[in-house]
């Protein structure tokens, strides 16, 4: 028990996979046993993805924690673990996949059954290939490389990895019957040259790790139901897939109930997911919107500015750069939804799905032309009582690495605020073991979120205090109060009303969740267009860690 805790213990948020691997290589057991309570549920979803089976997973699980274990030294970067893991994850799972397979086809039946379809589609992709072909399949369609990242890998010009993929295709294709595919070489992701419609869908809740919507024919069923109900010959039709395929596609989607099914036998979607070209009418809107606040925004930055240097920051070193991010987050971010918000119509609560999580999904067919919408907010750990809450300000266009955000890491960063800097005196004051208190304050150091003052210890970000939220307050809601009702909540409200005019009207519910949605994009496009005009400095890439990182004593007004 006592084992069972430390590994607990350790496999928290507050210790990073480097420093774990550090000490696995300095012959610390336990580190490594942490390593594993952290990732092995992410391994068995890997390994069930290939095989389809929790018990040959759970196998595969065990030969890649012996691998990874075994070969540890030879992983240069700690903090690369989890990829690195996951790589030898899918080699294991594809090992027992191809013994399971000669062992299938050796005792096949002689009558032809979904089974063997499946196995022959194993076999194919796994014997009729080459070791190269069957690489650049496995690269491109279930680890999401680009072709371009493929050709660096292989040395070989893009073209040859296009060719490969489409003759490797059409090997698939051709034991099924199915018409082979001509006219230009180019990945499945091609509209021309393929059925295949891909679906950029983003969470709001918690899914499981492993949907049906991972599956490229999943999201091209969705995108050809998101409007008018069909059944499984009309949807394989369009497709261009064998209905036995569709139907395993909607069995999945039903089960995680993203698709219902009518009285009469036709299938359609249970969430928002866009076509191309009303998504594209959409973001015109936006942009429109967020234009208009930018410019209202950029002329009041004066006053935004003489605020910020009324407070006691400037003297602490921090550079306007840092603290303009900081202070236009706010503006932007939640001074505009303390405005925007209550204009728009309440949130249904997040529907119960059957593996039991609770979210919404939405999304929109992807298209060149279509980027991933900028989000801002700021990221913040909920304080326990008398504890500091701190964040940091996301900005997903950029490169910046994750955050643990933990209760141990507040606690010490609270102790180091008022003062305290010894781990003794952290332990003892806020409830840590002192081994705990010297790794969180060590992983802190490390990720620059506090630093040394001679023998004292220092937090490395602003805090705001209600002397700076009275300073502050006034002016982000004088600025942002008529923005935030007149311009961004009413925006909002008549982009959802208007998808029932387009086909969607079937999920009227959902509108308020895209509202608060469209708000978002909204906000997000105000901060892009800072940066374009070059009144906010784009962020370092990559961005630091402490970066645009704030803590507050009194959150409930600003947030």
């Amino acid at each position: 028990m006592r084992e069972e805790l430390v590994n607990n213990r350790l496999a928290g948020e507050g210790i990073t996979d480097a420093i774990l691997v550090r000490r696995v290589l300095t012959g610390e057991r336990a580190a490594f046993d942490a390593l594993v309570t952290r990732h092995r549920g992410t391994v068995l979803q890997q390994a069930y993805v290939f095989l389809r089976n929790w018990e040959d997973a759970e196998d595969a699980a065990q030969q890649a924690f012996l691998q990874a274990f075994t070969r540890l030294q030879d992983l240069r970067e700690g903090s690369k673990f989890r990829g690195w893991l996951l790589a030898i994850t899918r080699h294991c799972a594809l090992h027992l996949q191809r013994q399971a397979v000669d062992v299938e086809l050796t005792d096949a039946l002689p009558a032809p059954r979904l089974d063997d379809i499946l196995v022959e589609y194993i076999r194919a992709s796994l014997e009729e290939l080459s070791a190269r072909n069957r690489s650049v399949l496995v690269w491109h369609y279930l680890d999401g490389l680009s072709v371009r990242e493929i050709a660096g890998r292989l040395g070989i010009p893009e073209g040859s990895v296009k060719r490969i993929l489409h003759n490797s295709r059409n090997s698939l294709r051709a034991l099924f019957g199915l018409p082979i595919r001509k006219g230009a070489i180019s990945t499945m992701t091609t509209e021309s040259t393929s059925p295949g419609r891909n679906l950029l869908w983003w969470v709001n809740g918690r899914p499981p790790h492993d949907t049906p919507l991972d599956s490229l024919l999943g999201q091209t069923v969705i995108l050809t139901v998101n409007k008018k109900a069909m059944n499984i010959e009309q949807i394989a039709k369009r497709v261009q897939a064998h209905p036995q395929f569709v139907q395993d596609a909607i069995n999945g989607l039903l089960r995680e109930e993203l698709l219902t099914k009518t009285s009469s036998g036709r299938y359609r979607t249970n969430f928002l997911a866009l076509d191309a070209a009303d998504r594209r009418d959409i973001n015109a809107r936006i942009k429109q919107v967020g234009t208009q606040v930018a410019e209202i925004i950029i002329k009041r930055l004066p006053k935004l500015e003489a605020a910020w240097n009324r407070t006691e920051w400037p003297p602490q070193g921090y550079r306007w750069a840092v603290g303009s991010w900081i202070t236009i987050g706010l503006f932007v971010r939640k001074a505009l939804e303390r405005h925007a918000t209550p204009l728009l119509p309440p949130s249904p609560p997040q529907p119960l799905r059957p593996g039991g999580f609770h979210y919404w999904i939405g999304g929109h067919e992807e298209a060149p032309d279509l980027a991933k919408p900028y989000v801002t907010g700021f990221h913040i750990w909920p304080p326990e009582p008398d504890m500091l809450a701190y964040g940091y300000f996301i900005y997903y266009a950029s490169n910046r690495p994750r955050i643990m955000l933990s209760s141990e890491r507040g606690r010490a960063l609270t102790a180091v605020y008022r003062g305290v800097s010894e781990p003794e005196a952290i332990a003892h004051d806020y409830g840590l073991l002192v081994g705990q208190a010297r790794e969180v304050l060590a992983s802190l150091i490390e990720s620059r979120l506090i630093k040394r003052q001679g023998e004292a210890l220092a937090l490395n970000f602003p805090v705001i205090t209600p002397r700076e939220e009275e300073i502050l307050l006034p002016v982000l809601d004088d600025v942002t109060a008529p923005i935030g009702r007149e311009m961004i909540g009413l925006a909002a409200v008549e982009l959802a009303d208007g998808l029932a005019g387009t086909g969607y009207g079937h999920l009227k519910a959902q509108f308020p969740i895209w509202a608060g949605w469209f708000r978002l994009e909204i906000e997000s496009l105000v901060i892009r267009e800072i940066i374009e005009r070059g009144v906010l400095p784009p962020m370092p890439d990559p961005v630091p860690v402490e970066f645009a990182m704030i803590g507050w004593l009194n959150p409930s007004r600003l947030l």
